[in-house]
């Protein structure tokens, strides 16, 4: 089935029930460009899409119509896991977190453990993608795992 994108209310609206991160990307005008990955504006009649990072704007590309530019930043960024993340828990216990995996993997839960070193030692990620995130919404809080 062929997803027709071609204005910017159908984009934001496939982002939205494609369950990508709310500041993964800005569609519109005048955002706090910290806090987005991608920005896509009209400006003078045209469509600008940019990356940001830390404040700055980088220009990817530029478009005469919004069919165009809907079109492209559809193409672009439908695919993008990290767009798509959503860390559902982190605990400083590996066994904790694998066993949050067992229990989504039981669920038929796509996820996927990261970890990274804070300054109390490794911090456990657990990490799930989309649509998936509404599936794991049955888990409250982590500290209840049995």
């Amino acid at each position: 089935m062929k997803i027709e994108i071609d204005t910017l209310k159908r984009l934001k609206k496939y982002f939205r029930d494609e369950r990508f991160r709310f500041n993964f990307i800005y569609i519109g005008t005048a955002a706090n460009l910290d806090s987005y990955d991608y920005l896509l504006e009209r400006k003078n009649g045209k469509y600008e899409f940019y990356s940001t990072d830390r404040g700055k704007r980088y220009k990817l590309n530029e478009f005469d119509n919004e069919k165009d530019a809907c079109e492209f930043v559809y193409n672009e960024l439908k695919d993008n896991l990290y767009g798509k993340s959503h860390c559902i828990t982190s605990t400083y216990s590996e066994e904790r977190a694998k066993r949050l995996g067992q229990k989504l993997e039981n669920e038929n839960i796509k996820y996927h453990l990261g970890k990274s070193m804070h300054k109390k030692g490794w911090r456990y990620l657990v990490v799930v993608h989309g649509k998936d995130v509404r599936k794991a919404k049955f888990i409250k809080w982590f500290g209840r795992l049995k």
